[in-house]
């Protein structure tokens, strides 16, 4: 168990946060100015 609000990634194919109940998995995101992305395009190019 992690505790609330840690941030979760294998760096690669997923990407999600700790909650009381379990985790919230991230699926698309998008930062300003750009297009969104699924979770798999964004790791491949960010490094966290």
């Amino acid at each position: 168990h992690l505790p609330q609000g840690s941030i979760d990634t294998d760096g690669k194919t997923y990407l999600r946060f700790a909650c009381t109940d379990g985790f919230i998995e991230v699926l698309e995101l998008q930062l300003e100015g750009k297009k969104k992305l699924p979770v798999t395009a964004f790791l491949a190019g960010f490094r966290m």
